[in-house]
């Protein structure tokens, strides 16, 4: 009876959670001793086949599509080069800027334009640099602090490596 009870637990559970079987011929004899689970997944299917052992349980095949997203591209990041901007430039972009336009402007109207003018001077003056990628895009800062590590470990270990051998030259009377 407790059998009996647990299964209609479960069986209300999977309705709860709007979870289907996928296994619905039998596996076993009469029985379906395999549960596949699951909850909105399109093209599913689960296919008992014969067993290829000398089991006499049933294999279950199970095929499904997953949608896999695009890559993740990787924009390159760019920078303003302040070294090789044409400051003298941009001073006289910032000069003949016609301020009075800036007159009756509410506060919020009148710093979105003074930013427009401004950036505007800015790309016209300052060249953008195109960044080195120091880490490819997948690289996360796990990855980078486990490189980091590593690397010092390596170099931990050329010193050790280097002061053995100063030590064992210096023992044998080759120094």
């Amino acid at each position: 009876m407790r059998d009996v009870n647990l299964t209609r637990h479960v069986v209300d559970q999977c309705d709860v959670l709007g979870v289907s079987q996928f296994v619905t011929s039998p596996t076993r004899v009469n029985n379906i001793l395999d549960l596949v689970l699951g909850r909105d997944l399109l093209g599913v299917s689960a296919c008992p086949r014969p067993s290829m052992s000398s089991s006499d349980h049933d294999e279950v095949i199970i095929s499904f599509r997953v949608a896999c997203p695009a890559p993740v591209r990787a924009t390159p990041s760019t920078a303003l080069n302040y070294r090789r901007g044409d400051f003298d430039g941009l001073r006289q972009a910032l000069g003949i800027v016609p301020w009075h336009l800036f007159d009756g402007l509410d506060i919020d109207e009148a710093v979105s334009l003074f930013y427009t003018f401004v950036e505007g001077a800015i790309r016209d003056h300052i060249p953008l640099v195109v960044l080195k990628k120091l880490y490819p895009p997948w690289s996360d800062a796990v990855t980078r602090r486990a490189l980091r590590l590593k690397r010092a470990a390596f170099e931990r270990l050329k010193r050790h490596h280097r002061d053995l051998e100063i030590r064992t030259d210096f023992m044998s009377g080759k120094l």
